[in-house]
């Protein structure tokens, strides 16, 4: 699914479907392929929606200038940095 193949009310009440079918019985292996499917593409869709959302953000600086946000290069450890702050694997949070 692309940007272009929006979330549909079938493919949501399919998503829903076949998980109810796994409540009430173990589903096929054409089900559980559907499925895999069916939830890839429902997150691939959100994906596309947040970025393409993040992408018409601007900030606004206190001088007045206004700015794009830029994308940062992963660490590995949860979150991004440009300088070398020797923090512990802490999810992202904490100070820097």
């Amino acid at each position: 699914m692309t940007e272009n193949n929006p979330i549909t009310k079938e493919m949501i009440a399919r998503i829903n479907e076949l998980a109810h079918l796994s409540k009430t019985r173990q589903l096929t292996a054409s089900e559980l392929k559907e499925q895999a499917e069916l939830r890839q593409q429902y997150v691939n869709a959100i994906k596309a929606q947040v970025t393409a959302q993040l992408g018409n953000i601007t900030i606004v600086n206190p001088d007045g200038t206004t700015a794009k946000p830029q994308r940062k290069e992963e660490t590995g450890h949860g979150h991004a940095h440009q300088h070398d702050c020797g923090c512990k694997n802490n999810g992202g949070y904490g100070k820097h």
